[in-house]
């Protein structure tokens, strides 16, 4: 969760024809996970980010976050009783 929890989606619009679109600055992905993004020749300047790569990390997430469901449904239900 805490790599899900650095990431930052945002709206943007795209300089080439203004579309207004959705999705994650590279830069900041590359400061979380750098293996999914894509860099200029330079090596510093991010270009893309391999959207496709981050579902490993959200599958990750999401299984502790349900681990952490479980436990609170578990605590609730010793209250109860």
């Amino acid at each position: 969760m805490e790599l899900v929890e650095r990431l930052r989606g945002v709206t943007f619009d795209w300089k080439e024809n203004s579309k207004h679109d959705i999705g994650l600055i590279a830069e900041e992905v590359g400061e979380v996970i750098p293996e999914v993004v894509a860099y200029e020749e330079n090596g510093i300047d991010a270009k893309s980010v391999d959207y496709a790569r981050l579902v490993a990390v959200l599958i990750e997430g999401m299984k502790e976050q349900q681990k952490q469901i479980d436990q609170l449904k578990e605590r609730i239900t010793n209250i109860e009783k």
